[in-house]
């Protein structure tokens, strides 16, 4: 996936963004997946895009065990940064619940930059979703991110979305 933003009359605008190619790969039988090159952080307190290797094993086929290493895509800094992380995945659970939990630790020129432990936790039927997740800065001792989200589909097709969202940087 890429992004490219072409501006003819400031050469400068112009703009080109690559947020995923990786290679992917799953084997079902041995119940493991694995994934290298650049990919979204979607869980396991990885956030946003990074460049790196990520891997999950099914230790049953509701718990899952993950991790990943490698170097956050940040535009804005340049400098030498890099994170490892692992966790835990499970679901369903009462065919509706799933989530996980995990342990990230991120360097910036070799200097700790984010110490969390987190947790995730969402809810999904047809018309009903909940997303959760907690990230506590072990670090500094403090609550990173409390964050849920939550939307509910009524009979007559009204939607409603409720966010409430407390993050540190």
């Amino acid at each position: 996936r890429n992004k490219y933003t072409y501006s003819s009359l400031d050469p400068d605008l112009t703009d080109n963004r690559l947020s995923a190619a990786y290679l992917d790969i799953k084997d079902r039988r041995r119940d493991y997946s694995a994934r290298l090159g650049r990919q979204p952080g979607n869980g396991g307190g990885v956030l946003g895009i990074f460049d790196g290797a990520s891997a999950s094993y099914n230790l049953t086929p509701s718990w899952h065990i993950t991790g990943s290493t490698g170097v956050p895509k940040v535009d804005e800094l340049n400098a030498r940064r890099y994170f490892y992380s692992i966790g835990t995945d499970f679901g369903p659970l009462a065919q509706r619940w799933y989530g996980g939990f995990y342990y990230l630790y991120q360097f910036v020129e070799g200097v700790e930059d984010r110490n969390a432990v987190g947790a995730e936790l969402r809810y999904f039927e047809p018309k009903r979703t909940v997303y959760s997740l907690f990230d506590y800065d072990l670090g500094f001792g403090e609550l990173n991110i409390a964050m849920l989200q939550a939307n509910w589909q009524t009979q007559s097709n009204t939607s409603y979305s409720l966010l409430l969202d407390h993050r540190k940087t």
